[in-house]
């Protein structure tokens, strides 16, 4: 008996092929592909500088550093070149020199850091032998005046700088890395360590410790024959992990390696991820060009730190937050320093330029309160309003 056997033909065949592929477009059709973000494609945002505080009759900047900004937009602003701290009111004019350098109470004896207290009071943190820190209030005149100062009983191995007040009585802060422990990490040929981020009371006793570990760059360094250790720069492009303080007790971790920004609520639990989809930008030789001539660098210290430069630029560099957005840092070019605004969403609201002498250290939804340290003019403080 002869035994039929079915055969395939040839339109068959094709048929089952495509109905393999649409089921497997099926599956996987869930699955979206995100869309880049080009920043040379986002709307650019209108900016004007509003009020420059600079050389007046009351007063002559020198080398400017922290600017500490307070609820009722009292400005206080470390001169490190005079070796003073002054106070400006909201409209900018110099209320009084706060500090000055010298050996008694309150008074600045060596390099010093400004930092934003609880209830509006300022804390001076020496970052050299000195462990002492000084706490500022303001008085019934609303001028800024010593009203304590605090020494830790025994010599401490670690260096913890106050990022923020965390409650009446917590702060957040960061360890810093002491020579020690920076010869140690250079030793290992490292090009990144972490640095914890801690919970301390006013006087810095750690309360909670490594409460989140940060992506630091160790610097390029030089080494004499007596071990002398010569610190020559960070490499362009190279990022550190961002911690900054948002409103009811929340933060943000920043972390570019992730290209993501990662929300935690105020019992430290992770909350969300925003991610950042960005299109790669590729280094060129003209954007080295430009920072090392803007940094005055030596062939030496290029030829030190070119190794270690990364061939695409990092999503950001910097981030600082307001109420409703996200400020990241994204380059620094010949147009200026490119700050991109990002929504809580994580949308991207524009971009815009600032000066590349603009350091930022204090924003809202629509001011930015700058350091400008012109090499020609001299520094001053600049606040700029963004119209977004």
């Amino acid at each position: 008996m002869r035994v039929f056997k079915p055969r395939l033909f040839l339109h068959e065949f094709f048929i089952l092929i495509g109905l393999f592929l649409l089921l497997s477009f099926g599956c996987s059709s869930d699955e979206t592909v995100p869309v880049l973000i080009d920043y040379e494609d986002l709307n650019l945002i209108d900016i004007q500088m509003e009020r420059e505080i600079g050389e007046s009759s009351e007063y002559v900047p020198g080398a400017l550093g922290d600017l500490v900004i307070f609820s009722d937009k009292t400005m206080l602003v470390a001169d490190w070149g005079k070796m003073t701290i002054e106070q400006f009111n909201a409209e900018g004019k110099h209320i009084a020199t706060v500090a000055k350098e010298g050996r008694g109470p309150g008074e600045l004896r060596e390099f010093f850091s400004l930092r934003k207290g609880v209830n509006d009071t300022l804390i001076v943190r020496y970052t050299g032998m000195s462990q002492q820190i000084d706490f500022f209030g303001r008085g019934e005149d609303h001028v800024y005046r010593h009203s304590k100062s605090w020494l830790p009983e025994t010599f401490r191995e670690r260096t913890l700088l106050t990022i923020a007040p965390r409650s009446e009585t917590e702060y957040y802060a960061r360890e810093s890395w002491n020579n020690q422990q920076l010869r140690s990490i250079i030793a290992d040929r490292a090009e990144f360590g972490w640095v914890p981020v801690t919970i301390v009371d006013p006087n810095e006793n750690v309360l909670v410790d490594s409460l989140h570990l940060l992506k630091k760059p160790t610097p390029a360094v030089r080494m004499s024959e007596g071990g002398a250790l010569t610190i020559l720069g960070w490499p362009p492009y190279q990022y550190s992990d961002q911690f900054r303080v948002m409103k009811n007790n929340r933060y943000v971790i920043a972390r570019a390696d992730s290209s993501a920004l990662y929300i935690y609520i105020d019992n430290h639990e992770f909350k969300r991820k925003i991610p950042l989809h960005v299109k790669d930008r590729v280094v060129e030789k003209s954007d080295l060009d430009f920072l090392f001539e803007l940094r005055n660098a030596t062939n030496e210290v290029r030829r030190a730190l070119e190794d270690r430069i990364p061939d695409v630029k990092p999503p950001f560099l910097n981030v600082w937050v307001s109420e409703s957005y996200f400020w990241l840092h994204v380059d620094t070019k010949k147009e200026g320093s490119q700050i991109v605004l990002y929504t809580m969403e994580g949308e991207p609201e524009g971009t815009f330029y600032l000066s590349v002498h603009d350091d930022i250290h204090f924003v809202n939804d629509r001011q930015i309160y700058t350091i400008h340290k012109d090499p020609v003019e001299g520094h001053s403080i600049r606040i700029y309003r963004v119209g977004v």
